[in-house]
């Protein structure tokens, strides 16, 4: 090959080389902004560029709150070599520079920490490659739309690292937020995208407040004193393949509905999962089988018929929502677990199940005909087993020891049986029957509670033959009427039987009911 050929080769390539690079970049840049360029201010070069306009930043650290009321476009110069068509608006001639020296950091820093760092009123904004420190919040969204924040590092802002306000259509990607009381919060906030953030190290992680229809995608959400992820009145949300690891409460979903979750990993937090609600449709969430807990499966089963779950399942979390015929058997459940919740749930079975040190044991709410039998529940955080708005259950031969609250309690229900249960050692009483009719104790063993059996309102309850004893009250009526007590044997109680002023508390006061709602 001769020198004439190699030289035209040399040229081809080269000029393919450069048009691909030019290629690439097809948004131009229309200014420079950093130290020795005609813009060493940044809110100034944002003033002075036109909508449309790419503001390159070369460098150097922004003491500044800043404003973006248009729709333009803030990037960190970034490679070795990097090629730029500038662009003035209004003309159609470019001009292309080089740049060969190693990118710089680019940081904006708020100057007053009450104000935002960079506050966005505008569709059409992107901020890729910065760092934003300070700020209350750092980056504030608001009444805006299609705005996209990409390859960020956000930090030490005494508020959120990013909060979106009345805004959606928001792309939140690849940023790195550690060291602010919030990572990222969305409030009344719909439609938006968080995709591969890493959020760790803050006070909270990622909080959606009344926001909905967002998707929340392979986000890593890591080492949180407080929640990793809480969803509050927010609903129609997505939630996959996101990990939750090392935080208070790994992944949190109150009074919100219609949710979905996919793949969700939900690692070493302190409490795994946690579904609330104000009403019944608060549990109505879509929790596929995909989601783990300590790579243990969640069981939410909604609408369900005629399954089994059991040891061999090895469930994280197990809760029956509008479904029928169901037998829990033989589950052991641990330390910062859920327990067992049935909700709208008719005619099943929960038996032999062990459950320790979990928020709550067995909670049934607005849930009729089905069987509690054999179950060992053990220092839980609210009541072994509550029952709310409940009807026609039988509870038997469970074991209900040092609870947090009560060891069995019956609010607004009616028609239950309890039936040689032992309910020893409750923070507050064996059995405490609130606001609740016609329901029939016969045969427990209730030892060591502050109060045996409790009845506060209601009435014409039977409690027949029970054996109560070491407490400082063994039965005690509070405006109950017409309760029949039969052939109960109350021994070394402090006080047997009064139907008298409610009675103190124990001493200490007892602690506060599990978060979010009570037994």
């Amino acid at each position: 090959m001769g020198e004439d050929t190699r030289l035209i080769l040399i040229v081809i390539t080269a000029s393919l080389f450069m048009l691909g690079v030019m290629a690439m970049l097809t948004t131009p840049v229309c200014l420079l902004a950093g130290p020795g360029t005609a813009y060493p201010k940044l809110q100034s070069a944002i003033q002075a560029a036109q909508p449309g306009c790419t503001v390159l930043l070369v460098g150097g650290e922004f003491r500044e709150n800043l404003l973006i009321t248009k729709p333009i476009r803030l990037l960190v110069r970034s490679g070795n070599f990097m090629l730029v068509r500038f662009t003035q608006a209004g003309s159609e001639r470019s001009s292309f520079a080089i740049f060969a020296a190693p990118p710089k950091t680019v940081t904006i820093s708020a100057a007053d920490s009450q104000r935002p760092a960079i506050e966005i009123r505008s569709e059409g904004v992107e901020l890729r490659g910065l760092q934003i420190r300070g700020g209350t919040p750092a980056i504030l969204i608001t009444n805006a739309r299609r705005v996209s924040i990409i390859n960020n590092r956000i930090s030490q802002s005494a508020h959120a690292a990013i909060t979106l306000q009345n805004a959606s259509e928001i792309t939140l990607s690849q940023n790195e937020i550690s060291q602010n009381e919030t990572g990222i919060l969305l409030e009344d906030a719909s439609r938006n995208r968080l995709l591969s953030n890493l959020v760790q190290n803050n006070s909270r992680g990622v909080v959606l407040k009344n926001s909905h229809e967002n998707t929340l995608y392979a986000n890593r959400i890591l080492a949180h004193p407080q929640e990793g992820l809480l969803l509050e009145a927010s609903h129609r949300n997505e939630l996959i393949e996101n990990t939750s690891g090392r935080n208070s409460f790994g992944l949190l979903i109150l009074s919100s509905q219609g949710n979905r979750l996919r793949a969700n990993r939900l690692e070493r937090n302190d409490y795994g999962l946690r579904v609330w609600g104000e009403a019944p449709e608060h549990f109505l969430q879509r929790i596929e089988r995909t989601n783990t807990i300590d790579a243990k499966a969640v069981y939410y089963l909604v609408k369900e018929r005629n399954l089994t779950i059991s040891a061999k399942d090895q469930p994280s979390f197990v809760a029956l929502i509008d479904s029928e015929k169901i037998t829990v058997e033989g589950v052991s459940l641990g330390r910062g677990s859920e327990g067992i919740l049935l909700i709208n749930t008719r005619n099943s079975t929960i038996r032999n199940n062990v459950l320790s040190e979990t928020i709550r044991g067995i909670y049934l709410w607005n849930s009729s005909q089905n069987e509690i039998a054999g179950n060992r529940l053990e220092r839980t955080q609210g009541s072994g087993l509550a029952l709310i708005h409940s009807s026609g259950n039988r509870l038997s031969r469970n074991i209900l020891m040092n609870s947090g609250a009560h060891g069995v309690l019956l609010q607004d229900s009616q028609d239950n049986q309890l039936i040689e249960n032992q309910m020893m050692g409750n923070r507050e009483s064996g059995v405490h029957l609130r606001a609740s009719r016609r329901n029939s104790l016969e045969r427990n063993q209730i030892q060591g509670n502050w109060v045996g059996v409790f009845l506060e309102g209601g009435g014409l309850n039977v409690i027949r033959e029970n054996w109560i004893r070491d407490g400082q009250f063994g039965i005690f009526a509070y405006q109950s009427v017409d309760n029949r007590l039969i052939e109960n044997r109350l021994e070394n109680n402090r006080h047997g039987t009064n139907v008298a002023e409610e009675p103190p508390p124990p001493s200490p006061k007892p602690p506060q009911q599990p978060p979010s709602g009570g037994g």
